[in-house]
């Protein structure tokens, strides 16, 4: 028998099925397609070589061997803290003729998998919100989010699919006849994030960080509120409808929002007249700003030439520069110097 008579049997590589989650046992069964053929009963045997590796060019790989069309993994495979893995498999045709070379598949076109423990190591400033859950505004109250669905202290690729929102929110109650409003649970820090790959919308009621990086976050709405820290950084670049608000009780003295450079609406709340202010480095995309409590005594807004609406609410600012936004149709003072 000539090996190339089975050279059908690799002419494609097989493809995966869906990406697992995690079972009770902590195990994740990852199938692809399979291929036979009775003909080759004891002339060669079909395997599968399976390669999980953290880098994409799988440098680093962990090989697995099997007849199967299916792996089952488990959390120790992830190492203690998890992470992103990649995932390819390729089909070997072995011939009981030793003299037969081996026949193999191309590779299967990688599939990133994320298998992450939730603990202070991987998200030190949201550990909190991720073990308990988080909270958003609907049209019915709040609702509560569960990030950890099967409650196994791991996120994997079904809970994160499913992760569409962060948020916080600050509740008010009613109790004893009177109405008491809850804190939100704080975030420090958004590192960690970006495991969240189908994350759409960031809503924090509380952030007590100097930064927040979103640079490498899909999120369009990004909602930063009850910011603490005396200078606040917010790095969005795919953030489209940014809002970012300093705490009531925080005399904020810098924000710097330079870096959403794909903000169209963008909502900056200082507090105590903050006095320096970063606006987006990009021009182009900013439609509506909206501006409170800001110290700077001069705006030139003349290279955002395609904004549409401004908004100045008890700002300092007594020159602001407008003239070349031709697409200017709605400017609006309120307590302003």
């Amino acid at each position: 028998v000539q090996a190339e008579d089975y050279s059908y049997l690799v002419d494609q590589p097989p493809q995966f099925y869906e990406l697992p989650g995690l079972n009770k046992k902590g195990n994740a069964l990852i199938e692809w397609t399979s291929m036979t053929d009775p003909s080759l009963d004891g002339v060669g045997t079909i395997y599968y070589e399976v390669q999980v590796a953290k880098n994409t060019s799988f440098t680093d790989a962990k090989q697995y061997i099997t007849q199967e069309s299916a792996l089952t993994l488990s959390t120790s495979d992830f190492g203690k803290n998890g992470g992103r893995f990649h995932v390819r498999v390729r089909r070997i045709v072995d011939f009981v003729d030793e003299t037969t070379p081996d026949l193999m598949s191309p590779w299967a076109e990688a599939e990133e998998m994320i298998f992450v423990k939730i603990n202070k190591t991987n998200f030190p400033g949201m550990y909190n919100v991720l073990k308990k859950g988080g909270q958003y505004s609907s049209s019915n109250g709040v609702a509560k989010i569960d990030f950890d669905q099967n409650d196994d202290g791991w996120l994997d690729p079904v809970e994160i699919r499913d992760i569409w929102i962060l948020g916080t929110v600050t509740e008010t109650k009613k109790v004893n006849g009177k109405y008491k409003t809850t804190k939100a649970t704080n975030i420090s820090s958004l590192k960690g994030i970006e495991y969240f790959t189908r994350l759409s919308s960031v809503s924090i009621a509380r952030y007590s960080g100097k930064t927040a990086d979103l640079s490498e976050s899909p999120a369009k709405s990004v909602w930063i509120r009850g910011i603490t820290a005396k200078q606040f950084t917010i790095n969005a670049p795919n953030a489209i409808n940014v809002l970012v608000e300093a705490d009531y009780g925080t005399k904020m003295t810098q924000l710097d929002v330079s870096r959403c450079k794909n903000a169209v609406d963008l909502t900056v709340y200082g507090n105590d007249g903050t006095k320096k202010l970063k606006l987006p480095k990009s021009k182009k995309n900013l439609r509506v700003l909206s501006l409170s409590e800001i110290g700077t005594k001069s705006l030139n807004m003349n290279e955002y030439t395609n904004l549409q609406q401004v908004y100045f609410y008890e700002c300092e600012a007594t020159s602001i520069k407008v003239n070349k936004c031709k697409n200017l149709r709605y400017i609006y003072f309120y307590y302003c110097d």
